[in-house]
Protein backbone atom coordinates (compact mmCIF):
# COMPACT_ATOMS: atom_id res chain seq x y z
CA UNK A 1 0.00 0.00 0.00
CA UNK A 2 1.40 3.34 -1.12
CA UNK A 3 1.50 6.13 1.40
CA UNK A 4 0.05 9.56 0.35
CA UNK A 5 2.58 12.32 0.40
CA UNK A 6 1.52 15.87 1.34
CA UNK A 7 3.12 18.77 -0.50
CA UNK A 8 2.18 21.81 1.57
CA UNK A 9 4.99 23.82 -0.05
CA UNK A 10 3.18 23.89 -3.39
CA UNK A 11 -0.25 24.86 -2.10
CA UNK A 12 0.54 28.50 -1.37
CA UNK A 13 2.20 29.26 -4.76
CA UNK A 14 -0.71 27.61 -6.53
CA UNK A 15 -3.23 29.68 -4.60
CA UNK A 16 -1.25 32.83 -5.30
CA UNK A 17 -1.13 31.97 -8.99
CA UNK A 18 -4.88 31.46 -9.08
CA UNK A 19 -5.41 34.76 -7.28
CA UNK A 20 -3.14 36.51 -9.77
CA UNK A 21 -5.05 35.06 -12.70
CA UNK A 22 -8.32 36.09 -11.12
CA UNK A 23 -6.96 39.62 -10.55
CA UNK A 24 -5.84 39.88 -14.18
CA UNK A 25 -9.24 38.68 -15.38
CA UNK A 26 -11.01 41.09 -13.03
CA UNK A 27 -8.79 43.92 -14.22
CA UNK A 28 -9.75 43.14 -17.80
CA UNK A 29 -13.42 43.16 -16.88
CA UNK A 30 -13.02 46.52 -15.12
CA UNK A 31 -11.16 48.04 -18.10
CA UNK A 32 -13.81 46.74 -20.46
CA UNK A 33 -16.54 48.24 -18.29
CA UNK A 34 -14.68 51.56 -18.09
CA UNK A 35 -14.19 51.63 -21.86
CA UNK A 36 -17.85 50.86 -22.42
CA UNK A 37 -18.78 53.62 -19.98
CA UNK A 38 -16.43 56.08 -21.72
CA UNK A 39 -17.83 55.19 -25.14
CA UNK A 40 -21.33 55.58 -23.76
CA UNK A 41 -20.50 59.04 -22.40
CA UNK A 42 -18.81 60.02 -25.67
CA UNK A 43 -21.86 58.83 -27.60
CA UNK A 44 -24.09 60.80 -25.25
CA UNK A 45 -21.96 63.94 -25.68
CA UNK A 46 -21.96 63.49 -29.46
CA UNK A 47 -25.72 63.05 -29.47
CA UNK A 48 -26.12 66.22 -27.37
CA UNK A 49 -23.78 68.11 -29.70
CA UNK A 50 -25.67 67.02 -32.81
CA UNK A 51 -28.98 67.86 -31.21
CA UNK A 52 -27.68 71.29 -30.21
CA UNK A 53 -26.26 71.95 -33.69
CA UNK A 54 -29.53 71.00 -35.36
CA UNK A 55 -31.54 73.12 -32.93
CA UNK A 56 -29.31 76.14 -33.44
CA UNK A 57 -29.34 75.68 -37.19
CA UNK A 58 -33.11 75.40 -37.58
CA UNK A 59 -33.90 78.09 -35.01
CA UNK A 60 -31.32 80.80 -35.69
CA UNK A 61 -30.44 80.60 -39.40
CA UNK A 62 -33.86 82.03 -40.45
CA UNK A 63 -33.14 85.04 -38.20
CA UNK A 64 -29.82 85.89 -39.89
CA UNK A 65 -31.10 88.92 -41.82
CA UNK A 66 -32.79 90.42 -38.75
CA UNK A 67 -29.69 89.73 -36.66
CA UNK A 68 -27.46 91.46 -39.20
CA UNK A 69 -29.85 94.40 -39.48
CA UNK A 70 -29.85 94.91 -35.69
CA UNK A 71 -26.06 94.70 -35.55
CA UNK A 72 -25.77 97.15 -38.45
CA UNK A 73 -27.90 99.81 -36.74
CA UNK A 74 -25.83 102.84 -35.85
CA UNK A 75 -22.77 101.72 -37.81
CA UNK A 76 -21.38 103.67 -40.74
CA UNK A 77 -19.49 100.83 -42.39
CA UNK A 78 -20.85 97.72 -44.11
CA UNK A 79 -21.42 94.74 -41.86
CA UNK A 80 -20.99 91.40 -43.61
CA UNK A 81 -21.10 89.26 -40.46
CA UNK A 82 -21.75 89.43 -36.75
CA UNK A 83 -21.02 87.04 -33.88
CA UNK A 84 -22.70 85.75 -30.73
CA UNK A 85 -21.88 83.17 -28.04
CA UNK A 86 -24.35 80.60 -26.77
CA UNK A 87 -23.93 78.32 -23.75
CA UNK A 88 -25.87 75.05 -23.64
CA UNK A 89 -24.97 72.80 -20.70
CA UNK A 90 -21.26 72.01 -20.87
CA UNK A 91 -21.04 73.11 -24.49
CA UNK A 92 -20.11 76.56 -25.78
CA UNK A 93 -21.11 77.63 -29.28
CA UNK A 94 -19.57 80.53 -31.17
CA UNK A 95 -22.01 81.74 -33.83
CA UNK A 96 -21.25 83.89 -36.87
CA UNK A 97 -24.12 85.14 -39.02
CA UNK A 98 -23.21 86.32 -42.51
CA UNK A 99 -24.74 87.80 -45.62
CA UNK A 100 -23.54 85.50 -48.40
CA UNK A 101 -24.49 88.00 -51.08
CA UNK A 102 -22.28 90.67 -49.57
CA UNK A 103 -19.25 88.61 -50.60
CA UNK A 104 -17.43 88.00 -53.87
CA UNK A 105 -19.10 85.02 -55.52
CA UNK A 106 -16.51 82.60 -56.89
CA UNK A 107 -18.85 81.35 -59.59
CA UNK A 108 -19.54 84.86 -60.84
CA UNK A 109 -15.84 85.70 -60.96
CA UNK A 110 -15.03 82.39 -62.65
CA UNK A 111 -17.46 83.02 -65.49
CA UNK A 112 -16.42 86.63 -66.03
CA UNK A 113 -12.64 86.70 -65.67
CA UNK A 114 -9.92 84.81 -67.57
CA UNK A 115 -7.79 82.40 -65.50
CA UNK A 116 -4.77 84.61 -64.77
CA UNK A 117 -6.90 87.63 -63.95
CA UNK A 118 -9.11 85.49 -61.73
CA UNK A 119 -6.16 84.08 -59.80
CA UNK A 120 -4.81 87.61 -59.28
CA UNK A 121 -8.23 88.78 -58.09
CA UNK A 122 -8.60 85.90 -55.63
CA UNK A 123 -5.12 86.51 -54.26
CA UNK A 124 -5.67 90.26 -53.88
CA UNK A 125 -9.06 89.87 -52.18
CA UNK A 126 -7.77 87.63 -49.39
CA UNK A 127 -7.92 89.47 -46.05
CA UNK A 128 -4.62 91.21 -45.30
CA UNK A 129 -4.23 89.78 -41.78
CA UNK A 130 -5.42 86.27 -42.67
CA UNK A 131 -3.17 83.36 -43.62
CA UNK A 132 -2.35 83.75 -47.32
CA UNK A 133 -3.46 80.69 -49.27
CA UNK A 134 -2.40 79.55 -52.73
CA UNK A 135 -5.07 79.52 -55.42
CA UNK A 136 -5.77 76.31 -57.34
CA UNK A 137 -8.96 76.23 -59.38
CA UNK A 138 -10.77 72.89 -59.48
CA UNK A 139 -14.12 73.74 -61.10
CA UNK A 140 -16.93 71.27 -61.68
CA UNK A 141 -17.70 72.61 -65.16
CA UNK A 142 -16.11 74.75 -67.90
CA UNK A 143 -16.60 78.49 -67.99
CA UNK A 144 -19.66 79.99 -69.56
CA UNK A 145 -19.10 81.56 -72.95
CA UNK A 146 -17.71 85.10 -72.97
CA UNK A 147 -20.96 86.36 -74.52
CA UNK A 148 -23.05 84.75 -71.80
CA UNK A 149 -20.81 86.14 -69.06
CA UNK A 150 -20.88 89.62 -70.57
CA UNK A 151 -24.66 89.47 -70.71
CA UNK A 152 -24.74 89.10 -66.97
CA UNK A 153 -24.98 85.31 -66.63
CA UNK A 154 -23.86 84.39 -63.14
CA UNK A 155 -24.23 81.30 -61.00
CA UNK A 156 -27.97 81.29 -61.54
CA UNK A 157 -28.28 81.38 -65.33
CA UNK A 158 -32.01 80.85 -65.57
CA UNK A 159 -32.51 83.79 -67.93
CA UNK A 160 -29.83 82.57 -70.32
CA UNK A 161 -31.27 79.04 -70.29
CA UNK A 162 -34.74 80.43 -70.96
CA UNK A 163 -33.49 82.41 -73.97
CA UNK A 164 -31.72 79.35 -75.38
CA UNK A 165 -34.82 77.23 -74.84
CA UNK A 166 -37.03 79.84 -76.47
CA UNK A 167 -34.66 79.99 -79.45
CA UNK A 168 -34.82 76.22 -79.86
CA UNK A 169 -38.61 76.26 -79.67
CA UNK A 170 -38.62 78.96 -82.37
CA UNK A 171 -36.36 76.97 -84.65
CA UNK A 172 -32.98 78.44 -83.68
CA UNK A 173 -30.01 76.79 -82.05
CA UNK A 174 -28.10 78.31 -79.14
CA UNK A 175 -25.91 80.31 -81.50
CA UNK A 176 -28.81 81.64 -83.52
CA UNK A 177 -28.44 79.09 -86.33
CA UNK A 178 -31.54 77.34 -87.55
CA UNK A 179 -32.09 73.99 -85.87
CA UNK A 180 -34.38 71.24 -87.11
CA UNK A 181 -37.59 71.10 -85.17
CA UNK A 182 -40.68 68.97 -85.45
CA UNK A 183 -43.98 70.33 -86.71
CA UNK A 184 -45.70 69.38 -83.48
CA UNK A 185 -47.80 72.13 -81.89
CA UNK A 186 -45.80 74.55 -79.75
CA UNK A 187 -46.49 74.33 -75.99
CA UNK A 188 -48.36 77.28 -74.61
CA UNK A 189 -45.80 77.65 -71.81
CA UNK A 190 -42.12 76.79 -71.99
CA UNK A 191 -40.82 74.18 -69.55
CA UNK A 192 -39.11 75.56 -66.47
CA UNK A 193 -35.41 75.89 -67.38
CA UNK A 194 -32.86 74.25 -65.13
CA UNK A 195 -30.07 76.21 -63.53
CA UNK A 196 -26.59 75.60 -64.81
CA UNK A 197 -24.63 73.81 -62.12
CA UNK A 198 -22.16 75.97 -60.18
CA UNK A 199 -18.48 75.64 -60.97
CA UNK A 200 -17.60 75.73 -57.27
CA UNK A 201 -19.60 74.30 -54.38
CA UNK A 202 -16.98 74.81 -51.64
CA UNK A 203 -14.08 77.20 -51.08
CA UNK A 204 -11.76 74.18 -50.94
CA UNK A 205 -12.14 73.89 -54.73
CA UNK A 206 -10.31 77.21 -55.00
CA UNK A 207 -8.12 77.19 -51.87
CA UNK A 208 -7.06 73.52 -51.46
CA UNK A 209 -5.12 74.14 -48.22
CA UNK A 210 -7.99 75.88 -46.47
CA UNK A 211 -8.93 74.81 -42.93
CA UNK A 212 -12.02 75.54 -40.83
CA UNK A 213 -9.93 78.00 -38.84
CA UNK A 214 -9.25 79.94 -42.06
CA UNK A 215 -12.97 80.10 -42.78
CA UNK A 216 -14.74 80.64 -39.47
CA UNK A 217 -15.02 84.00 -37.76
CA UNK A 218 -16.41 87.43 -38.58
CA UNK A 219 -13.05 89.16 -39.14
CA UNK A 220 -9.98 88.40 -41.23
CA UNK A 221 -11.27 85.12 -42.60
CA UNK A 222 -11.90 83.86 -46.11
CA UNK A 223 -15.56 83.32 -45.31
CA UNK A 224 -16.03 87.08 -44.88
CA UNK A 225 -14.76 87.69 -48.41
CA UNK A 226 -15.71 84.75 -50.65
CA UNK A 227 -18.80 82.64 -51.18
CA UNK A 228 -20.09 79.96 -53.55
CA UNK A 229 -23.73 80.48 -52.72
CA UNK A 230 -26.56 82.87 -53.54
CA UNK A 231 -27.65 83.87 -57.02
CA UNK A 232 -24.29 85.46 -57.82
CA UNK A 233 -25.37 89.06 -57.35
CA UNK A 234 -23.72 91.25 -54.73
CA UNK A 235 -25.69 93.15 -52.09
CA UNK A 236 -24.72 96.76 -52.71
CA UNK A 237 -25.85 97.71 -49.20
CA UNK A 238 -23.25 95.51 -47.48
CA UNK A 239 -20.43 94.76 -49.90
CA UNK A 240 -17.03 96.41 -49.59
CA UNK A 241 -15.48 98.59 -52.26
CA UNK A 242 -13.00 95.82 -53.11
CA UNK A 243 -15.77 93.25 -53.63
CA UNK A 244 -17.84 95.61 -55.76
CA UNK A 245 -14.78 96.47 -57.84
CA UNK A 246 -13.96 92.79 -58.42
CA UNK A 247 -17.52 91.86 -59.42
CA UNK A 248 -18.45 94.93 -61.47
CA UNK A 249 -15.16 95.43 -63.32
CA UNK A 250 -15.01 96.78 -66.05
CA UNK A 251 -18.63 97.97 -66.15
CA UNK A 252 -18.12 100.26 -63.14
CA UNK A 253 -14.90 102.10 -62.39
CA UNK A 254 -13.63 103.02 -58.93
CA UNK A 255 -15.04 106.54 -59.18
CA UNK A 256 -18.53 105.28 -60.02
CA UNK A 257 -18.37 102.67 -57.25
CA UNK A 258 -17.32 105.41 -54.84
CA UNK A 259 -20.36 107.48 -55.81
CA UNK A 260 -22.58 104.44 -55.33
CA UNK A 261 -21.14 103.85 -51.86
CA UNK A 262 -21.61 107.53 -51.01
CA UNK A 263 -25.29 107.16 -51.92
CA UNK A 264 -25.44 104.10 -49.66
CA UNK A 265 -23.90 106.05 -46.79
CA UNK A 266 -26.72 108.58 -47.06
CA UNK A 267 -29.30 105.83 -46.58
CA UNK A 268 -29.98 102.25 -47.56
CA UNK A 269 -30.41 101.77 -51.31
CA UNK A 270 -33.85 100.32 -51.92
CA UNK A 271 -34.23 101.00 -55.66
CA UNK A 272 -31.12 99.79 -57.45
CA UNK A 273 -32.13 100.99 -60.98
CA UNK A 274 -32.68 104.49 -59.62
CA UNK A 275 -29.32 104.48 -57.85
CA UNK A 276 -27.53 103.32 -61.00
CA UNK A 277 -29.36 105.86 -63.13
CA UNK A 278 -28.04 108.59 -60.82
CA UNK A 279 -24.52 107.57 -61.85
CA UNK A 280 -25.28 108.61 -65.43
CA UNK A 281 -24.42 105.19 -66.87
CA UNK A 282 -25.37 104.42 -70.46
CA UNK A 283 -28.32 102.07 -70.70
CA UNK A 284 -26.24 99.10 -71.89
CA UNK A 285 -23.83 99.35 -68.97
CA UNK A 286 -26.64 99.94 -66.51
CA UNK A 287 -28.46 96.80 -67.62
CA UNK A 288 -25.31 94.72 -67.16
CA UNK A 289 -24.62 96.13 -63.70
CA UNK A 290 -28.23 95.48 -62.67
CA UNK A 291 -27.53 91.77 -63.31
CA UNK A 292 -24.50 91.90 -61.02
CA UNK A 293 -25.92 93.77 -58.03
CA UNK A 294 -28.91 93.59 -55.73
CA UNK A 295 -30.29 95.74 -52.94
CA UNK A 296 -31.28 92.76 -50.77
CA UNK A 297 -30.02 89.26 -50.05
CA UNK A 298 -31.67 85.89 -50.49
CA UNK A 299 -28.82 83.81 -49.03
CA UNK A 300 -27.35 83.85 -45.53
CA UNK A 301 -24.80 81.71 -43.74
CA UNK A 302 -24.28 80.61 -40.16
CA UNK A 303 -20.99 79.33 -38.74
CA UNK A 304 -21.34 77.23 -35.57
CA UNK A 305 -18.12 76.48 -33.69
CA UNK A 306 -18.81 74.02 -30.86
CA UNK A 307 -16.42 73.72 -27.91
CA UNK A 308 -16.86 70.81 -25.48
CA UNK A 309 -14.28 69.32 -23.11
CA UNK A 310 -11.27 70.28 -25.18
CA UNK A 311 -12.85 69.29 -28.49
CA UNK A 312 -13.81 71.74 -31.24
CA UNK A 313 -16.25 71.02 -34.04
CA UNK A 314 -17.20 73.25 -36.96
CA UNK A 315 -20.43 73.46 -38.91
CA UNK A 316 -21.34 75.85 -41.70
CA UNK A 317 -24.92 76.02 -42.89
CA UNK A 318 -26.21 78.26 -45.66
CA UNK A 319 -29.70 78.87 -47.00
CA UNK A 320 -29.53 79.24 -50.76
CA UNK A 321 -31.62 81.45 -53.00
CA UNK A 322 -33.44 78.38 -54.37
CA UNK A 323 -34.68 77.35 -50.92
CA UNK A 324 -32.11 74.62 -50.32
CA UNK A 325 -30.08 74.40 -47.12
CA UNK A 326 -26.48 73.22 -47.42
CA UNK A 327 -24.52 71.89 -44.42
CA UNK A 328 -20.76 71.34 -44.13
CA UNK A 329 -19.23 69.69 -41.05
CA UNK A 330 -15.61 69.42 -39.90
Amino acid sequence: MRRRTNHPAYVLPLVLLLLALAAVALHGVVLSAMNASTHSLDAQDELQRRWALTTIQTTLLPTAERTLARAQAGRHHPLIGTTATLQMGNQTFELTFSDEQAKANLNTLYDRQPPRELEATLTALQPARARRLPVELRPLRPRLSRAAAAAGATRSTTRQSAEVLAGILNGQGPGGATAPVSKAPQPTTAPTPEKIAPAFETLAQVFPDVTPQDLAGPDDSLATTFTCWGDGRVNVNRATLQTLDAICRPHLNRLEIGRLLAARDRGRITQLPKALAALGLPQERREIVEQLLTAASASHGLWIVAHMEGKTRYRFVVDCDDGQTIVHDW
